[in-house]
């Protein structure tokens, strides 16, 4: 499973291959830039029933959903308007167990 965020801000030109295709160059800046709407795409092998959660830094839950994934390109928006300026953590978990964690920074 691959998961992605759009941004519009991104910290640098460059961009990794693969999985992290969509993500600035440096480690230090794995940080999704989003003011109002975050999209999350997933690209998975087959369907199945994934886990979502957004957390802040002190691991209090902002957003806990259950998405049913088709085979491929799977696309969901979260709205963050309503969320305090800082740094959050997406987490997606496959019923495998499979997890992808991603930094957001809402500005």
């Amino acid at each position: 499973m691959d998961v992605v965020t759009q941004e519009q801000n991104p910290c640098c030109n460059c961009q990794l291959p693969n999985l992290f295709k969509h993500f600035p160059c440096r480690s230090d800046c794995l940080s999704k830039l989003v003011s109002t709407e975050l999209t999350v795409e997933m690209n998975t092998l087959s369907a199945g029933n994934y886990a979502l959660m957004m957390t802040d830094l002190t691991g209090r839950v902002m957003l806990q959903q259950a998405i049913a994934a088709t085979e491929g390109r799977n696309e969901l928006k979260l709205d963050v308007s309503n969320y305090a300026k800082g740094v959050y953590l997406l987490t997606v978990q496959s019923e495998a167990g499979f997890t992808k964690q991603i930094r957001v920074t809402v500005q």
